[in-house]
């Protein structure tokens, strides 16, 4: 698997997918379910979730036709690796640190900039 042909663009749609719904205020709560269409019996894996003031350890059923980055997305989280990932982060603390970096000075003023732009 490889991020920048496989896995990225495969992506794409259902981020933003979920980023439409969570524009409308319809951020899912609960994991969608992926039909399998392949018959097997997949894996199970225990991912851990990194929200803004939480953590949350979450089980995915990953087989060929469900992989974990495509769950993961559409539960508005981005996966720490391409096939098997352990960790994922949230799109908003992602979207958060994307804001602190912009914002980051070498003074006391880059933490308030960042929260300030970002809420």
């Amino acid at each position: 698997w490889q991020w920048d042909c496989d896995v990225i663009p495969a992506l794409v749609h259902p981020y933003m997918a979920y980023i439409c719904l969570s524009q409308r205020g319809q951020s899912r709560t609960d994991p969608p379910h992926i039909k399998c269409s392949c018959n097997c019996h997949g894996v199970l894996k225990q991912v851990t979730a990194v929200y803004m003031d939480y953590l949350e350890y979450i089980k995915l059923q990953i087989c060929p036709c469900a992989p974990a980055p495509l769950q993961l997305v559409q539960q508005g989280l981005f996966p720490c690796l391409p096939v098997y990932p352990a960790l994922a982060v949230s799109l908003e603390m992602l979207e958060f640190v994307s804001m602190l970096f912009l914002h980051l000075a070498p003074n006391e003023t880059a933490w308030s900039d960042s929260l300030t732009t970002f809420l």
